[in-house]
């Protein structure tokens, strides 16, 4: 997931370190750093969309930093531009729909709908910005986003809820939002539903590309000119790997969150964090394997979506289906409980509710300051109603629905 000069890390999921102190006013805190993560509505009534932030040392709530009623919808991935601001993908729910919207790096306020629905490859009719999930930025300042074919207008699976006027694929655009280029990864009728995202650190043209429908991952080639860019760098429900979501590279390795997979007529729960080398795409084996699985039995880590490593070393997991982010020992091959180091964040904790890509660090944010912006909806959004599940809703909820 890169970084901007107030030394904001960037990793696929995205964090924030701290240390507070009050501010002189008195409706808005400042911290000197914080954790980020995306929390949604779900169901109906339970929850509201907004970016929390936790002290990434005690995990204590610091606050909304994005605040319900601020433009979201279901914010899904984020990550920090080289301008510092913060930018968001944000799902439709069960309907068409989807935008980046652009917020204030230090307060949180919303600044405007930064790429808007169905922005379009004017070389491509069928790649648009639609259902967006993972977002990431490479070293020159371009974003690159995940736009996913799939959208929950019922359950998960084959029948009738793709977009026939969308393909899967990864669009480009630059730091001013400008259209740059796209690259197709499967046509409508048979998506493959990308995800997480992630560039390698130490070779920029490398992005691997999470597809949660086949259990696979890609990488592309984000060199100009390069010929078949897109490749299989894991292949589908290989070593059984079923449902990836969040992607970090971390020291040469590729940790996968697999969630599960959300196709066929019953929901397969996974539950587990693969780590495979960077540079041969081997599986080097899972992480903290005997402490992932259904909370209702007693698993402290359920539903895994995001991880991120601390500013102090730790791995931090993010999970969903307990509304938790955890502490775990990333030593591979480790299948003892002691792999869980107990919870940053508790279930629940400050309202989170079913977080899904985001978990970044940040430095200097106020919170409290973003109440009162609201922005308007655009055209398009407004006339679809837009309800508060969406393809982030692929990772989970709607994953939920087939399990109820």
């Amino acid at each position: 997931m890169l970084n901007k000069t107030a030394q904001r890390v960037l990793l696929t999921t995205t964090v924030f370190g701290l240390m507070s102190f009050t501010a002189s006013s008195a409706k808005a805190t400042q911290f000197s750093s914080a954790l980020l993560v995306d929390s949604i509505e779900y169901p109906a009534g339970v929850g509201a969309p907004a970016i929390k932030a936790y002290d990434p040392t005690t995990g204590a709530f610091l606050g909304d930093f994005v605040s319900p009623g601020n433009g979201l919808n279901e914010p899904d991935g984020a990550v920090f531009g080289k301008d510092g601001n913060l930018y968001v993908t944000d799902l439709s729910g069960d309907r068409p729909g989807g935008q980046v919207l652009e917020y204030n790096g230090t307060t949180g306020q919303f600044i405007k709908n930064f790429i808007p629905y169905l922005t379009a490859d004017p070389n491509n009719s069928l790649v648009k910005v639609s259902h967006p999930d993972g977002i990431t930025i490479d070293p020159n300042g371009n974003f690159y986003i995940a736009n996913n074919a799939q959208y929950l207008g019922g359950n998960p699976g084959p029948s009738g809820n793709f977009d026939p006027n969308v393909s899967d694929s990864i669009m480009e655009f630059s730091p001013t939002g400008a259209f740059m280029r796209s690259f197709a990864l499967a046509p409508s009728t048979s998506p493959i539903g990308p995800v997480g995202l992630a560039i390698d650190p130490n070779n920029p043209n490398n992005l691997y590309v999470a597809a949660i429908n086949n259990g696979s991952v890609l990488k592309v080639n984000l060199t100009q000119g390069a010929f078949n860019p897109v490749t299989t760098f894991i292949a589908p429900n290989s070593n059984g790997l079923s449902g990836p979501t969040g992607l970090l590279i971390n020291n040469g390795i590729l940790y996968v969150n697999d969630y599960g997979s959300p196709l066929g007529s019953s929901f397969t729960k996974a539950n587990k964090i693969f780590a495979y080398s960077l540079t041969t795409g081997a599986l080097l084996g899972q992480v903290a394997s005997g402490v992932l699985g259904d909370s209702t039995k007693g698993s402290p880590v359920d539903g895994p979506t995001a991880s991120v490593i601390s500013p102090t070393g730790q791995f931090i997991e993010v999970s969903d289906n307990n509304s938790a982010i955890a502490i775990l020992d990333p030593t591979i091959g480790n299948t003892s409980a002691s792999a869980f180091k107990g919870y940053l964040v508790q279930p629940g904790a400050g309202g989170l509710n079913f977080p899904v890509l985001t978990a970044l660090y940040a430095n200097n944010i106020t919170i409290g300051a973003n109440a009162a912006s609201v922005p308007e909806p655009s055209a398009n959004l407004s006339l679809l109603g837009l309800s508060a599940l969406g393809v982030g809703a692929l990772i989970k909820r709607g994953l939920k629905k087939q399990q109820s």
